[in-house]
């Protein structure tokens, strides 16, 4: 009877080993897994990518700030703060390259404005731009050009496709003339507009005219410039997110910071996780673009990703220090078992 328990034991025990193989090699499988959908996730949002497009050395910082509606600053502060953020980096040595730029930045407002053509009019989705807008967000261009700084000021602008179509019947229009609002704008270019599947939850994907803040807040209807991003050096990392606080006064629940290039680090996830339920509450009136809230869907998912990545971690760090008690439990048992039959 002994013999046979015996052997019963041994028997589960091979059993139990083979089950803790089973389940170590399912959380290495799934880690893996988690590793690799984390790498590619991260590569889909192309809101926080121009400063890797602008410099791969990793001394850059591009910050985004989003205010409410009564928070929306005045284009004169933005340019003051950008006035007094020169000589803040002139004191510190820090100059741009000869022709070269020390920071970009842009504003933008978004509100909805109608655009008249020979052949009809449509009412769109509208985004009024300061600066270098498109630097930030890049378009697939199907015609024509993207306005970059000053150019802004024109009365140009840019349309998607699904506008074309609308007004013109037909993509290729660059240079084509619409009215808004009684003035005349030319469409400088035509852009095929390519939304990922949080991007669309997101809104996207609705037709949408881009054109200067200053003919958007004349001509149609706008909530103010309630986005500013600015990609600037970070000789010391966290410099440039001072700089960017202390001189727009962001806080007092009237703006909002987000640091793209650290926004997808591991520690930037844990607070996302940190910050479960808390997240979907809002009590101010911030009003994110398209983008920004599909880089927040994306930061959700990347935190479940994390968990479960935790989750398989924890797995095999049990597995591991059972294995080491049980090693040592052993090894033990054998040095006991030496000394006893030498004394013997």
């Amino acid at each position: 009877m002994k013999r046979l328990a015996k052997i019963k034991k041994r028997g589960d025990g091979k059993k139990n080993q083979i089950y803790v193989i089973i389940l170590a090699a399912v959380s290495v499988g799934l880690f893996t897994l988690l590793c690799l959908l984390s790498v590619r996730i991260k590569q889909i949002p192309d809101s926080g990518k121009a400063v890797s497009r602008w410099s791969s050395e990793g001394d850059f910082a591009q910050i985004s700030v989003f205010y409410t509606e009564k928070g929306a600053p005045r284009l004169e502060q933005l340019t003051q703060f950008e006035d007094t953020l020169e000589g803040t980096y002139a004191q510190e040595g820090i100059v741009p390259k000869e022709n070269g730029r020390l920071w970009i930045s842009a504003a933008s407002g978004f509100g909805n404005v109608r655009i008249t053509s020979d052949r009809g009019q449509v009412a769109v989705a509208a985004v009024g731009i300061v600066g270098d807008f498109f630097q930030f967000h890049p378009q697939k261009l199907l015609c024509g050009s993207l306005p970059f700084g000053e150019e802004n000021e024109t009365n140009g602008i840019v349309i998607d496709e699904d506008i074309a179509w609308q007004l013109f019947g037909g993509s290729d229009v660059a240079g084509m003339e619409v009215m808004i609002g009684g003035e005349s704008h030319v469409v400088l270019g035509v852009i095929r507009r390519e939304c990922d599947a949080m991007e669309k939850k997101a809104g996207a994907d609705v037709p949408t005219v881009y054109l200067s803040y200053e003919s958007l807040s004349t001509l149609g209807f706008t909530f103010g410039l309630t986005c500013y991003e600015i990609l600037l050096p970070d000789p010391v990392s966290g410099y440039a997110k001072e700089l960017v606080e202390n001189g727009l006064g962001v806080g007092a629940g009237m703006s909002e910071l987000v640091e793209n290039s650290e926004r997808y680090s591991v520690s930037s996830l844990f607070d996302v996780v940190g910050d479960f339920g808390e997240r979907s509450m809002k009590t101010t009136g911030f009003i994110y673009p398209s983008w920004e809230n599909a880089a927040r869907g994306w930061e959700d998912v990347l935190a479940v990703v994390l968990v479960w990545q935790m989750v398989c971690v924890a797995v095999l760090a049990i597995i591991f220090t059972i294995g080491v008690i049980k090693t040592y439990q052993v090894i033990n048992l054998k040095v006991k078992q030496y000394w006893k039959n030498k004394r013997i």
